[in-house]
Protein backbone atom coordinates (compact mmCIF):
# COMPACT_ATOMS: atom_id res chain seq x y z
CA UNK A 1 0.00 0.00 0.00
CA UNK A 2 1.41 3.34 -1.03
CA UNK A 3 0.37 6.66 0.41
CA UNK A 4 -0.04 9.57 -1.92
CA UNK A 5 0.96 12.95 -0.59
CA UNK A 6 -1.07 15.88 -1.70
CA UNK A 7 0.52 19.29 -1.92
CA UNK A 8 -1.13 22.27 -0.26
CA UNK A 9 -3.86 23.90 -2.24
CA UNK A 10 -3.74 27.60 -2.97
CA UNK A 11 -6.51 28.34 -0.48
CA UNK A 12 -4.66 26.49 2.33
CA UNK A 13 -1.51 28.50 1.62
CA UNK A 14 -3.46 31.79 1.62
CA UNK A 15 -5.21 30.94 4.90
CA UNK A 16 -1.87 30.08 6.49
CA UNK A 17 -0.34 33.37 5.37
CA UNK A 18 -3.33 35.35 6.69
CA UNK A 19 -3.12 33.63 10.06
CA UNK A 20 0.61 34.35 10.27
CA UNK A 21 -0.04 37.98 9.30
CA UNK A 22 -2.49 38.26 12.20
CA UNK A 23 -0.54 36.35 14.84
CA UNK A 24 2.99 37.73 14.32
CA UNK A 25 2.21 41.45 14.93
CA UNK A 26 0.13 40.63 18.00
CA UNK A 27 2.94 38.45 19.36
CA UNK A 28 5.55 41.15 18.75
CA UNK A 29 3.37 43.75 20.47
CA UNK A 30 2.93 41.42 23.46
CA UNK A 31 6.70 40.94 23.74
CA UNK A 32 7.30 44.71 23.56
CA UNK A 33 4.66 45.32 26.22
CA UNK A 34 6.32 42.76 28.49
CA UNK A 35 9.66 44.51 28.02
CA UNK A 36 8.14 47.89 28.94
CA UNK A 37 6.50 46.43 32.04
CA UNK A 38 9.76 44.77 33.09
CA UNK A 39 11.66 48.05 32.66
CA UNK A 40 9.05 49.92 34.67
CA UNK A 41 9.17 47.35 37.47
CA UNK A 42 12.97 47.37 37.55
CA UNK A 43 13.20 51.18 37.74
CA UNK A 44 10.47 51.31 40.35
CA UNK A 45 12.34 48.75 42.47
CA UNK A 46 15.58 50.73 42.16
CA UNK A 47 13.75 53.90 43.25
CA UNK A 48 12.18 52.09 46.19
CA UNK A 49 15.56 50.69 47.29
CA UNK A 50 17.14 54.13 47.03
CA UNK A 51 14.30 55.68 49.06
CA UNK A 52 14.60 53.02 51.76
CA UNK A 53 18.38 53.44 52.03
CA UNK A 54 18.12 57.23 52.19
CA UNK A 55 15.35 57.12 54.79
CA UNK A 56 17.33 54.71 56.96
CA UNK A 57 20.49 56.79 56.61
CA UNK A 58 18.68 60.01 57.55
CA UNK A 59 16.90 58.43 60.52
CA UNK A 60 19.89 56.56 61.94
CA UNK A 61 22.58 59.23 61.64
CA UNK A 62 22.90 60.86 65.10
CA UNK A 63 24.68 63.90 63.63
CA UNK A 64 22.05 64.50 60.98
CA UNK A 65 19.29 66.98 61.69
CA UNK A 66 16.11 65.95 59.91
CA UNK A 67 14.98 68.79 57.69
CA UNK A 68 13.14 69.19 54.44
CA UNK A 69 15.70 68.66 51.70
CA UNK A 70 16.25 67.26 48.23
CA UNK A 71 18.99 66.00 45.94
CA UNK A 72 20.09 63.34 43.49
CA UNK A 73 21.75 59.96 43.80
CA UNK A 74 24.81 60.91 41.77
CA UNK A 75 27.09 59.44 40.50
CA UNK A 76 25.48 55.97 40.58
CA UNK A 77 21.93 57.04 39.65
CA UNK A 78 22.08 60.59 38.24
CA UNK A 79 18.53 60.46 36.81
CA UNK A 80 16.97 59.65 40.18
CA UNK A 81 15.97 62.64 42.32
CA UNK A 82 14.87 62.57 45.95
CA UNK A 83 12.83 64.83 48.16
CA UNK A 84 12.52 64.51 51.97
CA UNK A 85 9.41 65.96 53.57
CA UNK A 86 8.47 66.19 57.25
CA UNK A 87 4.88 66.69 58.42
CA UNK A 88 3.18 66.66 61.80
CA UNK A 89 1.20 63.50 62.27
CA UNK A 90 -2.22 63.08 63.84
CA UNK A 91 -0.76 62.05 67.19
CA UNK A 92 1.10 64.63 69.23
CA UNK A 93 4.88 64.40 69.30
CA UNK A 94 5.04 62.37 66.07
CA UNK A 95 6.30 63.36 62.65
CA UNK A 96 5.65 61.62 59.36
CA UNK A 97 8.86 61.54 57.33
CA UNK A 98 8.41 60.86 53.63
CA UNK A 99 11.07 60.26 51.00
CA UNK A 100 9.89 60.59 47.42
CA UNK A 101 12.15 59.40 44.61
CA UNK A 102 11.44 60.54 41.05
CA UNK A 103 12.84 58.80 37.99
CA UNK A 104 12.37 59.09 34.22
CA UNK A 105 10.54 56.38 32.34
CA UNK A 106 9.65 56.52 28.64
CA UNK A 107 9.64 60.31 28.46
CA UNK A 108 7.63 60.77 31.65
CA UNK A 109 8.52 61.23 35.31
CA UNK A 110 7.38 58.56 37.76
CA UNK A 111 7.77 58.54 41.53
CA UNK A 112 7.65 56.28 44.56
CA UNK A 113 7.21 57.44 48.13
CA UNK A 114 8.21 55.78 51.37
CA UNK A 115 7.04 57.07 54.77
CA UNK A 116 7.66 56.34 58.41
CA UNK A 117 6.84 57.87 61.77
CA UNK A 118 9.33 59.28 64.23
CA UNK A 119 8.90 60.76 67.68
CA UNK A 120 9.84 64.41 67.91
Amino acid sequence: MTLKTHPFTLIEAIITMVLIAIIVPVSIEAVLLCQRVELSAARSQIALDLAENLLNRKLNDPNNELEISNGTFEPEYPDYRWNLNIENWLVADMNQITVTVQYPLQGDWRSVSLSTLKAQ
